[in-house]
């Protein structure tokens, strides 16, 4: 297996990894970022951004371009592949000499110092048998998989920022949109919730749970209850409805993508990663930046500013290593 030396090494191409990516080569420390999908994490499926500072509007997949760009002009080496396992030091006085192991399919990469940028996944439905439509009518990014269900009745599961600009992105894609939120009203932008409700083909469930799904070899249908309150679980309530579709798109909130370091970051009960005001976390050498973070406010600005500062960091980290 070939092995490559890098000072540091950024594990996730999102902004958070990306702005690491920028602040660390410019710094002049020989930097990669590895990435096992497609740059720019999140950004790549948001439709429009018009609260990112220097742009009016811009769609996510044009910032991640832009952030990709300015990274590589920044000396950043991208690498696609998957990480198979991690291995940190002890610490600068060790027996590794303070370097840090990921193992990746050909590849081994030691690093004096390791930025987490890993950031956070979809949410899964907690209902039977849901696994088994992923990717055959249960979908998780509407700009990625909206296309396959032109002029088809479907369905968005969620109330916030995501699930509200799924079902304005598929409204001009499907026939009928509809929406299942547990709420009794959405917790998205106003000004998102309003477009919305404007589009003559989509309907609103509100205060309604998913049961269940059902279909063959490909999802036909979804069933749904009405609630009392949004903590109530949906299966005790005994009057359903089902809803016949050819999709679901699910736009619940995001679960931190940290099964990689489980026992050996320090995180909440969640799975989110501990850091300080350096985006330290508890092994040294090692620091987290972005949605990965245990922290108030997820967005593009913060996973930007979590990274310049992890980047910062962890230059002055990488001159303790010898």
């Amino acid at each position: 297996m070939k092995k490559v030396n890098c000072d540091i090494l950024i594990i996730g191409g999102g902004p958070a990894g990306l702005t690491a990516g920028v602040y660390s080569a410019r710094g002049g420390k020989k930097t990669i970022v590895i990435e096992e999908l497609v740059c720019g994490g999140q950004v790549t499926q948001t439709q429009d951004i018009e609260n990112m500072p220097g742009y009016a509007f811009i769609t996510g997949p044009e910032l991640a371009t832009e952030m990709v760009k300015s990274a590589e002009a920044s000396g950043v080496e991208i690498v696609y592949d998957r990480i198979k396992s991690v291995k940190f030091s002890n610490g600068v006085d060790s027996t590794d000499k303070g370097f840090h192991k990921v193992v990746c399919e050909d590849t081994t990469y030691i690093a004096k110092a390791v930025i987490v940028a890993t950031g956070a996944g979809p949410r899964k439905m907690n209902v039977d048998n849901s696994e088994k439509y992923d990717a055959r009518g249960i979908h998780y990014c509407a700009h990625c998989d909206g296309a396959f269900y032109k002029g088809k009745d479907i369905v968005v599961v969620g109330t916030g920022n995501s699930a509200v600009e799924d079902a304005l992105y598929l409204a001009n894609v499907a026939s009928h949109v509809t929406v299942v939120a547990k709420y009794d009203k959405f917790t998205a932008q106003e000004v998102l919730s309003k477009r919305l409700l404007e589009q003559k083909n989509v309907t609103v469930l509100y205060k309604h749970g998913v049961v269940r799904v059902d279909g063959d070899k490909k999802l036909g249908s979804i069933t749904v209850a009405a609630l009392e309150t949004p903590t109530q679980d949906p299966l005790t309530v005994k009057e359903t409805k089902t809803i016949e579709c050819a999709g679901v798109f699910v736009a619940i909130g995001r679960a931190p993508s940290s099964h990689l370091f489980k026992d050996m970051l320090e995180m909440n009960k969640v799975g989110y990663i501990k850091v300080n005001d350096k985006m330290q976390t508890n092994v040294e050498g090692v620091f987290a930046a972005g949605d990965i973070c245990e922290k108030q406010l997820r967005q593009i600005v913060t996973a930007c500013s979590d990274g310049a500062i992890a980047a910062l960091n962890a230059s002055i980290h990488v001159k303790r290593v010898k």
